[in-house]
Formats: structure tokens, C-alpha cells, sequence
């Protein structure tokens, strides 16, 4: 049978191009770049996969010195950034007066003020200093106290108590020293607990010696054997005796009292107690009205 004739043209092109070498080769080569192209991308896509965890990987071993760096850095500007807005409050408050409603009072600083005229310095004792008027003497002379008028401006006072320093002075009693002009007793509870009782006492006393020339002698409120030397103290009351009295009691509220004629009540608790004899003072060097 005669085999039926073929052109070129129905040759496979598969086949017919292994004829031409050069097609061969082009079909390789082309077959090749797919390959080489396949396998980049491939590679690209492995690489790729790989950067991603290791930079996973990495995030995670660097994260928590990151965060323990950043708290650092946080904390050390916070620190900063309190301390300067603390330094700038301190420079501007320290350079501001201090704001006070009341009358006649001009701070300097916190150790020095005058309050109508009188000049007070704090002391190394934190005592305030001042020069005061003798009623007595009509001279100047230096004191110091607890508290200054600032610091007891509020505390309740009966302001005819200076009538009782006129009283006490023209009182006449065996009990006055050679070089006073009269004298009083200074009243105080027994059983008073707390070193106040004791504070407002002495500075009292001492005031009323040096300060008034008045002889101040302690007495107590009820019987008792408490003794003041080898005397045994006596027990007063303003209900029967006209010499003049001061009672310091450790009571609240805070204040000083006067019954119009022989009698000061000066009353507080514990550290009020001093704050109150301190203002009963003020007002007897007419510091204070």
C-alpha cells in the first residue's frame, strides 16, 4: 500500500522542529528560562518565608529588653519631668508672699514677718523673736514665744483680759516679790497629762516675772499632794478669793476667758494650750488686740 505522501506542513512542529538544530536549541532554552524563572520565584518565596520568621524569631527575643529599655527611658523622664515642674513650683512659690487675709500682717519669708509694726524672726528653736512694749517699765525689750500672731490670729480671746493686768498690778499682796509691782496665781489641773501643761506654764510665768513685773506663784484646781519645792501647793478657785487668778486647762476649744475681774480662764488641748497663752501674752504687751 502506497504510503500516503506528507508535507512539512503536517509534520508535528514537536517533531519537525528536532530537524533544526537551532529550533532545538530555542525550545531548550526557552524551556529553561520557565524552569530558572519557577525556581526564583521558588527561592524568592522560600527566602522570603524564612526573613518573615526569623524576623518573628527576632522580635521575640528582642521584645522584652525593648520593653524593659522603653519602661527605663519612660521612668527616667517621668522622674525628670517631676522634679522640674517640682524645682520651678519651689522657685516660684519661694519667691512668691505667702497669702494671708489678715490685717496688718507683711511676710517677708518664712522666718521673717512684721504684723503692725512688730518685726518677728524665727529662731534656730523655732521660737519667734520680737521687741515688745513694758507697760510697766514704758520700755522695749526683747521676747521670744512659741508661736507667732499669725499662727493664733483665730484663737477666741475676751479683749478686756488687759483690764485684769491692770487689776493684778494694782493688787496688793504679801505674796509679791521685792522687785514686783504685784502678783497672781497660776492655776493648773493635777492630773493634766502631756508636757503642753508644763510648756504654757513656765513661758507664762516667765512672762509675767520679767516681761510685767508680776510674782507668779503656781496653785492647782483641787486638793492634791503635788508639791512645788517644800511647799505644798495651794488650791484656788475664783469663786472665793479676789487675787488675781490665770486657769490653764486642757480643754477644747481653744481660748481665753476673762469673768471681768479677778479670773483668766486660757483653755486648749495639748499644743492649743500654748497657743492660747501665747495669745493672752500678745495681748498684755499690746502686740495684739
Amino acid at each position: 500500500m502506497k504510503e500516503k505522501e506528507r508535507k512539512y506542513e503536517d509534520i508535528d512542529p514537536a517533531i519537525r522542529n528536532l530537524g533544526d538544530p537551532s529550533a532545538v536549541n530555542l525550545h531548550h532554552d526557552h524551556l529553561f528560562e520557565e524552569n530558572t524563572e519557577q525556581e526564583r520565584e521558588k527561592r524568592r518565596g522560600e527566602l522570603k518565608k524564612e526573613q518573615e520568621k526569623n524576623e518573628k524569631e527576632g522580635k521575640k527575643e528582642r521584645s522584652p529588653r525593648k520593653k524593659k529599655i522603653f519602661t527605663v527611658l519612660m521612668t527616667i523622664i517621668i522622674i525628670v519631668g517631676i522634679s522640674g515642674s517640682a524645682y520651678t513650683a519651689y522657685r516660684h512659690f519661694k519667691n512668691q508672699p505667702e497669702q494671708t487675709d489678715i490685717p496688718g500682717l507683711d511676710i517677708r519669708n518664712k522666718h521673717l514677718y512684721t504684723y503692725k509694726g512688730f518685726e518677728f524672726r524665727q529662731n534656730k528653736d523655732g521660737t519667734w523673736s520680737t521687741e515688745v512694749y513694758n507697760p510697766v517699765t514704758e520700755t522695749l525689750f526683747a521676747i521670744s514665744l512659741h508661736y507667732g500672731p499669725k499662727d493664733i490670729y483665730d484663737i477666741p480671746i475676751d479683749h478686756s483680759v488687759r483690764d485684769w493686768l491692770t487689776y493684778a498690778i494694782n493688787f496688793e499682796s504679801e505674796n509679791s516679790e521685792k522687785d514686783a509691782v504685784g502678783a497672781t496665781f497660776i492655776m493648773f489641773e493635777p492630773d493634766a497629762e502631756g508636757g503642753f501643761h508644763a510648756v504654757a506654764y513656765h513661758e507664762l510665768a516667765r512672762n509675767l516675772e520679767r516681761g510685767l513685773r508680776l510674782s507668779p506663784h503656781p496653785a492647782v484646781t483641787e486638793e492634791t499632794n503635788v508639791t512645788f519645792g517644800n511647799m505644798t501647793l495651794p488650791v484656788k478657785s475664783c469663786d472665793t478669793t479676789d487675787e488675781p487668778i490665770i486657769i490653764l486647762l486642757q480643754k477644747e476649744p481653744a481660748k481665753v476667758e476673762y469673768n471681768g475681774k479677778n479670773c483668766i480662764i486660757v483653755q486648749g488641748l495639748e499644743e492649743e494650750l500654748v497657743k492660747a497663752e501665747n495669745r493672752l501674752l500678745y495681748q498684755f504687751y499690746s502686740v495684739m488686740e
